[in-house]
């Protein structure tokens, strides 16, 4: 996340590893469909009850019902996509968001078939709140509220590691992955907060001197 205040380390896994490439704002991550490729980056949730996962995302088409995992938080959370109609141009697709019971039921809900799967970006965003007494889960696609769920139980989370993509087995998104950012708080508000930082000149994801430089050297253009 380039626009944070924290930026957590993560771990490149599986085979084919995810690969470098052209993002959405700078450079993106490229999962291969039904490989165990991703990235692990630890325990997210061990400090904090409620979150916000949110990411860019560029489909690769695909012919096929279940399109994959876009992230997995281990015994606790995951989130994938699923095509609904392809015979549209472009095709449809829903995404199911499922969040654990104390009880280890999981709970799913799934946004309308009216999200396109083409050749473009999206924003993608998944909550989880705890309030006390009930646990709410939301999906945003580019923003808008698509669906949401509620349940009294508490939620089971044994802080296990958060993953981008598949978790090992062979069941990964395909498609690009850029800008991951997760919250300690429940966002309901996307507007211009996602891209490069401001007075990141060079736009390559740190604030330093070199910025400084270019500056100064278009001012003397």
């Amino acid at each position: 996340n380039a626009t944070g205040d924290t930026y957590y380390d993560g771990t490149l896994e599986g085979s084919p590893l995810p690969t470098w490439v052209t993002g959405r704002f700078d450079r993106g991550l490229h999962f291969v469909r039904f490989n165990d490729n991703g990235v692990n980056l630890g325990p997210l949730t061990s400090e904090t009850t409620n979150f916000t996962m949110e990411m860019n995302f560029k489909w690769d088409y695909a012919y096929i019902s279940e399109l994959g995992y876009l992230f997995i938080i281990e015994e606790a959370v995951f989130a994938r996509a699923n095509l609904v109609e392809h015979g549209l141009s472009p095709a449809t697709y829903s995404i199911s968001y499922s969040v654990r019971r104390h009880d280890g039921v999981w709970v799913q809900i799934d946004t309308p078939a009216d999200n396109l799967l083409n050749d473009q970006w999206h924003h993608l965003a998944f909550t989880r709140e705890w309030d006390g007494t009930n646990v709410n889960f939301k999906v945003y696609v580019d923003r808008a509220q698509k669906a949401s769920g509620s349940y009294g139980v508490g939620f089971w989370d044994p802080h296990g590691n958060a993953y981008i993509g598949s978790a090992g087995s062979l069941n990964s998104i395909g498609g690009v992955i850029d800008e991951v950012r997760f919250s300690k708080v429940v966002r309901t508000s996307f507007q211009n907060d996602w891209g490069h930082q401001k007075g990141d000149i060079n736009q390559d994801c740190y604030v330093d001197f070199r910025d400084v430089a270019q500056m100064a050297e278009d001012w003397l253009k």
